[in-house]
C-alpha cells in the first residue's frame, strides 16, 4: 500500500489508518522516504546521489511527490548537493537566517522572494547566503546550515517552510538531502533572523568556537629558499597536521614572515601574541587581527604576479579577520570556512576533493606594529602542503 501524507488532510481517521498501514507514518520508494512528525510536519529524504540525473519533486502533491522536468508542476529539483527551482512556473524562495523551523509561523513579504539567477551552481537560489549547506574541507563532510529556514513558494502559489537536516543516508553515503517541511500561513507576515546583539564576551567565545581554541602546539615544517636577486622567499610549508581528522583537533601553525619561522604557539597563546602574521591549518588561513588575534595585521588582495610587484599599491583595500558580527553570526564562504582577510583563496572541486589555486593572485600583508609590508603569494597546495612566496615591499610616499 502506498502511503499518503497530505498537509491539509480532512479526515483524521483516514490519515491515522494510512499511517498505521505504512509503519508509523512512513512513505518510501527508491528515490525518497517521508515520515510525519508529532507536530504534523513532514521529514523527507531524497535519493539525489546520481551525479548526472536530477530528481524532481512536487511539494503540492504529497501522494505522488516525484515528477519529471517535462511536467510543469515540479517545484524543486535535486542533484547531490545542488537544488534548482522551477523558474518557468515562478517558484521562488525566501531565506530566514538564524531562524529555527519550529519558530516560523508565517511568511516574509513578497519582495524577499527570489529564484535562480541562472543554471550555474553559484547562481542557484539555494546557493545564496553561503548556501544551504556548509562544507568542512578538513573532514570532507557536508552539513546542513542551522538554524536556517527557507520559505518556498510552489507552482500553485502555496507557501511551505523548509529546513535542511542532513545530506547523508544511514550508511554515510552522500547525495541524500533530508529536509523538514510544512505549509505556512501566507497571510501572516513575519521577519526572520537574530536581531538581539550579543555581548563582547559572547563574540569572543563565538570566534574561539569557530577557529578552535587548543592549548597544544602543533608540529609542522617550513623550508625556505631566498633569491638574493629578487628578494623573494620561496617556502614549502607542511600544514597537513597529520590529516583532516587530527587537524580538526589541532592548533594552527603560526608563521612569522619577517623571520621566516614557525613560532611555538598554541591557539590559546596566539590569542595574546602579536608576533605572528599568518596562521595555517591545512587549507585554512588567518591573519593576526580582529577576531583572530591582537596583531592588527591587514591584508589586501590584488591581481598581479608577485615577481613584478615592487611597491605597495596606492590605494589598497585592507581587510582584517573580522568574521563575527554583532549578533554572533559567523561569516563564512562556500565551504564554510571562516571568512578571514584572505577570503576564498582557492576554487574547490567537489568531485575530486581537489583545491585549485587562482591565477595571478597576490596578497599585500601589512604589520603596522613593525612597520613591515610584504607581497605574498600561494603558488601550490597539495593536501595541506603549501608552496609559498613572499618578499618585503616599499611603501609609497
Amino acid at each position: 500500500m502506498r502511503c499518503l501524507h497530505n498537509l491539509s488532510a480532512t479526515s483524521l481517521v483516514l490519515l491515522t489508518t494510512l499511517l498505521q498501514a505504512c509503519g508509523g507514518g512512513e512513505s518510501t520508494n527508491d528515490s525518497f522516504i517521508t515520515t510525519e512528525t508529532s507536530s504534523g510536519s513532514l521529514v523527507t529524504q531524497i535519493n539525489a546521489s546520481d551525479k548526472e540525473s536530477w530528481v524532481y519533486v512536487d511539494l503540492d502533491n504529497t501522494e505522488e511527490f516525484l515528477t519529471s522536468k517535462s511536467e510543469p508542476v515540479w517545484d524543486l529539483a535535486f542533484k547531490r548537493q545542488l537544488i534548482s527551482l522551477n523558474n518557468d512556473e515562478l517558484v521562488a524562495i525566501a531565506i530566514l537566517q538564524e531562524t529555527s523551523f519550529d519558530s516560523v509561523d508565517g511568511s516574509p513579504t513578497a519582495d524577499k522572494f527570489f529564484n535562480d539567477a541562472s543554471d550555474d551552481e553559484d547562481d542557484l537560489a539555494f546557493s545564496q547566503e553561503r548556501g544551504w549547506y556548509s562544507y568542512n574541507l578538513l573532514k570532507h563532510e557536508l552539513s546542513a546550515r542551522q538554524p536556517r529556514t527557507y520559505i518556498v513558494r510552489s507552482t500553485e502559489g502555496t507557501l511551505f517552510k523548509l529546513s535542511f537536516k542532513d545530506y547523508y543516508d544511514d550508511n554515510g553515503n552522500g547525495g541524500y538531502p533530508k529536509f523538514e517541511w510544512a505549509r505556512v500561513d501566507g497571510k501572516k507576515i513575519i521577519t526572520g533572523g537574530n536581531s538581539t546583539p550579543c555581548s563582547d564576551e559572547e563574540q569572543l567565545q563565538t570566534a574561539l568556537d569557530s577557529m578552535g581554541d587548543f592549548d597544544q602546539i602543533s608540529s609542522g615544517t617550513l623550508m625556505l629558499d631566498t633569491d638574493d636577486s629578487t628578494g623573494i622567499v620561496t617556502a614549502t610549508l607542511d600544514a597537513s597536521l597529520g590529516g583532516p581528522e587530527q587537524a580538526a583537533q589541532s592548533s594552527y601553525l603560526y608563521i612569522d614572515l619577517e623571520q621566516g619561522t614557525i613560532l611555538d604557539l598554541s591557539d590559546k597563546e596566539a590569542r595574546e601574541d602579536d608576533s605572528w602574521h599568518v596562521a595555517f591549518k591545512r587549507s585554512e588561513l588567518r591573519s593576526n587581527s580582529a577576531d583572530s588575534g591582537p596583531g592588527q595585521v591587514q591584508v589586501s588582495k590584488i591581481e598581479q604576479d608577485l615577481t613584478s610587484l615592487q611597491d605597495v599599491p596606492s590605494d589598497p583595500s585592507w581587510q582584517q579577520d573580522d568574521f563575527v558580527d554583532e549578533f554572533c553570526n559567523v561569516k563564512t564562504f562556500g565551504l564554510d570556512f571562516i571568512e578571514t582577510a584572505f577570503g576564498q583563496w582557492y576554487e574547490y572541486d567537489f568531485e575530486n576533493h581537489a583545491v585549485r589555486i587562482k591565477d595571478d593572485q597576490t596578497y599585500i600583508i601589512q604589520a603596522p606594529a613593525r612597520n613591515l609590508v610584504w607581497g605574498f603569494a600561494i603558488d601550490a597546495f597539495d593536501d595541506g602542503v603549501y608552496t609559498l612566496r613572499w618578499k618585503a615591499l616599499h611603501e609609497q610616499d
